[in-house]
Formats: structure tokens, C-alpha cells, sequence
């Protein structure tokens, strides 16, 4: 990566290093607004002068520590080296705890860069989102996590929307704008009668997988229909059944879709139910075995919409899954360290930065290579998406390494000696003894 100035401009020492990270965003996150420095001041991320010097350089430092994987004492240590501040690993921590609104700013600009701008849709061409949401868990006892909620929107390919919270927050469509006449497919965590009356009074349609025990359906008289009795006596493979949700002395119409799961997978998915039910320690129901059989949607589409295409457009919720799968995966997030509700959701919102610049990268390869004649049937987006990853994140880890001079060992040495901690004093000086032979030090001189 070059990163020498092509500009005739005389800069000073700090606008030089400036110029130097904004030169770095452009060439690797040029998903970024341009008013970076303004902003990072603006909602508060950079207030003291003695601490980080650049909105790029913080967000390059930020990056650094969620790919690399490192503590915050290295990250400590490192961005000296750098260049980006000299600050102990608690005003880092600090200065990661209030960088949150500035990170989520980024992230929803960000987003914005990947996706194309919004097509007028009508009923035979209509922006499908699919919905989900995945936990990541805090390390400690307190059982705490943080609910990434994403969109995914079909038809662009890629992600429109990103929400993280706290574990109080449940799966529900208010964390996203609904648009008009727009589909949305979720699993049956979203399956409740709240939720699909929210669906209905933004004008969209939706389709969400359900559970009848707590999904009651009734006919026009406001009577509940009883899916387990009429599951258990059919001895059809495909059920339809028009009928409402009652909601608020309404009644909402909508649309029950039924299909007999293959014979060859109904024995593991009863296996499965009775797995989750020895986890509850409950007794499992003769409804909820019944139901295991079965695939059931409900939707507000109307019958201008087959129940194949409608269960067809349900099956494509896998890409939703396979995105959080990519994301988890290739960004190795298994669980978030210990520390405050802000140093955890700047760490998501840090993930989520870093996975838009590999969506975007991915895609402009797919781009590409279709436009060299490539037959896009060929083309594994799970290739792409982890190759896209490995130059990101090798970009970002190595740049220590590529715009600064040969590691000097005794920056680092010297910056250990006055941090280190108090109760290691032993564990210290057998280290600091160690060091200083690698770096040739005369033992006595000091």
C-alpha cells in the first residue's frame, strides 16, 4: 500500500499525519463520509488534544484491535508505536466506551454505500428482506449478551440494515424502517400477532414461519381455529387455510401456507423437539410432535401469490443464516470481553464496520468478474466474502508494519518498563532480563 502524499502541499507534523490516515482511508475503508474529522468530534469520540490526534487514525486503531485479536495493553502499546496516541489501556478503554454513537454513525453511512438506492416496486417485482437476529455472548457468569438484528435485502444481495442491542431487546420488525410495500421473511421468532399487525399498518407484507400454541388464528367469527386437529385428520401434504388474527377487536386477514416436511427429515426434527423440551426440563406436548412434521407459514399476501412461491420465497431465509454464519465466522466472533454495555456495542459496531468494507469488496468482485464473462452460477459468494476478508484484515493488521519504520524493540521495552504492573513485579523483571539480551542492551548501563 503506498502511502506517499501526491500533493505539493507543505503540511505540518500533526497535519501530515493526518493527511497520512486520510490517505489510508481512502485506499482501504472508502466507505467513509468525508467529514470523518468532523464528526468524531462532533458525537464526542475525540475530546482531549493529549489523547488520539485523527477520526482515522482512532477507527484505524479500533479496527487493529477487533482483527488482531490483541488486549488492549498491546493495542496500548502498538498505537504508540504508531503514532496514533500515546494513552494507557484504561484511557483506551475509555476512549472505546465513548466512541459508540460516532461508531454507529459510520456503520448506518457505511451500509448506505453497499446497497443501491431503492426501486419503485409493484406485485411482480418487490424488494424481499429477510430477517434475523443473532446473539453474541459476554464473557463472564452474568450470562449477558448483545442481539445483532440484520436485514437482509434479497434482491440488492446484500445487507440494508443493522441494529445492535442489548439482550433485553427481543427479535421484533420496529428495529428496522419498514417500507411500503415491501415483503419480509422471519423465522418463527417473529412469528407473533403484535408483530405481524405492525407489518400490516406500515402497508408491507410479510411472511414468517409460526408456532400455533402461541400464534391463534380464528375463522370470521372470531372463533379459534384448531391447526393440530385438522394436521393430525388430513391426509393431504399441502394445507391453505384463510382466516384472521385478532387483534385490538379487529379482525386481520391472513393466510396460513401448511407443507408435510419430506418423511426422510420428520424423525430428526421430532428428535430435535424432544432434545429442546429435556433442555426445558418440561414435558413435550403431542401438539408440538405434530407440528414438528410440518412447515407452517402465515402471510398477508393475498392469492395473487401461489403457496409455492410463497413457501419458495420462505426456503431463501438460508442466506440470511449463511450471512450471520460468514460474519461470525470469518471475523472469528465467538464471544465479546469482559467489560461495559458502550465497550461491547463499540466492539460489534467495529465487526459490522469492518464486514461492510468486506460486502462491498465482495460484491465488486462478483461485479467484476461477471463483467469479464464469468458465469455467475459459477461463482461461490462464500469464496469471495472469505477472500474479500483475508485482504481487509491483512490490510488492516499489517499496516503497523507497512507505513512506519523497522520495529525498534526498545520503544516497546521502554514503554513496558513504565506500565507495567505493580503486583508482577517478578514475572516484570524476568521479562524485562529477556528483552533487553534480544535487543542487545548493556545489562548494567541499565
Amino acid at each position: 500500500m503506498n502511502q506517499t502524499n501526491t500533493n505539493n502541499t507543505n503540511y505540518t507534523s500533526d497535519e501530515k499525519e493526518i493527511q497520512d490516515r486520510l490517505d489510508y482511508a481512502t485506499e482501504i475503508i472508502n466507505i467513509l463520509p468525508k467529514d470523518i474529522e468532523e464528526t468524531v468530534k462532533k458525537y464526542g469520540a475525540i475530546k482531549r488534544k493529549r489523547g488520539v490526534k485523527s477520526g482515522v487514525g482512532l477507527l484505524q486503531a479500533l479496527m487493529l484491535y477487533a482483527t488482531a485479536h490483541i488486549s488492549i495493553k498491546i493495542l496500548s502499546s502498538v498505537t504508540a508505536k504508531l503514532g496514533i496516541a500515546k494513552m494507557t489501556d484504561t484511557a483506551w478503554r475509555n476512549q472505546i466506551n465513548k466512541s459508540v454513537i460516532w461508531l454507529s454513525l459510520l456503520l448506518q453511512y457505511a451500509i448506505t454505500q453497499i446497497v443501491e438506492p431503492k426501486e419503485v416496486t409493484n406485485l411482480n417485482e418487490r424488494n424481499i428482506h429477510l430477517i434475523d437476529a443473532s446473539s453474541v455472548v459476554k464473557v463472564g457468569k452474568e450470562g449477558i449478551s448483545y442481539r445483532i438484528h440484520m436485514s437482509y435485502n434479497l434482491k440488492k444481495g446484500c445487507m440494508d440494515e443493522i441494529k445492535v442491542t442489548d439482550h433485553h431487546k427481543a427479535e421484533n420488525f420496529n428495529h428496522f424502517s419498514i417500507q411500503k410495500n415491501d415483503i419480509y421473511i422471519a423465522d418463527a421468532g417473529y412469528g407473533r400477532g403484535p408483530l405481524y399487525e405492525y407489518i400490516v399498518s406500515k402497508e408491507a407484507d410479510v411472511i414468517f414461519r409460526i408456532t400455533p400454541n402461541n400464534f391463534i388464528v380464528v375463522d370470521k367469527d372470531g372463533i379459534p381455529i384448531n391447526l393440530f386437529k385438522i394436521l393430525r385428520t388430513t391426509k393431504k401434504t399441502q394445507v391453505e387455510i384463510k382466516c384472521f388474527v385478532k387483534r385490538r377487536k379487529k379482525l386481520l386477514p391472513i393466510r396460513i401456507i401448511i407443507r408435510r416436511i419430506p418423511e426422510e427429515k420428520i424423525e430428526g426434527a421430532i428428535k430435535r423437539k424432544k432434545r429442546e423440551a429435556t433442555k426445558r426440563q418440561s414435558k413435550i406436548k403431542e401438539e408440538t410432535l405434530e407440528y414438528a412434521k410440518w412447515v407452517i407459514l402465515a402471510t398477508s399476501l393475498d392469492e395473487s401469490y401461489s403457496a409455492d412461491e410463497i413457501l419458495k420465497a420462505y426456503s431463501c431465509r438460508w442466506q440470511i443464516e449463511l450471512m450471520f454464519k460468514r460474519f461470525k465466522q470469518h471475523l472469528k466472533i465467538k464471544t465479546i470481553r469482559k467489560g461495559s454495555e458502550n465497550y461491547a456495542l463499540a466492539l460489534v459496531h467495529i465487526w459490522l464496520l469492518i464486514w461492510c468494507i468486506v460486502e462491498k469488496e465482495a460484491i465488486s468482485m462478483e461485479m467484476e468478474l461477471i463483467e469479464n464473462g464469468t458465469d455467475p452460477y459459477c461463482i461461490s459468494k462464500w469464496y469471495l466474502s472469505s477472500y474479500a476478508y483475508f485482504v481487509t484484515s491483512t490490510i488492516i493488521v499489517s499496516n503497523f508494519c507497512l507505513i512506519n519504520k523497522a520495529f525498534d524493540t526498545s520503544d516497546i521495552v521502554q514503554y513496558l518498563t513504565n506500565n507495567k504492573r505493580s503486583n508482577r513485579e517478578n514475572q516484570f523483571a524476568i521479562s524485562k532480563e529477556i528483552a533487553l539480551n534480544l535487543c542487545n542492551f548493556d545489562q548494567k548501563a541499565s
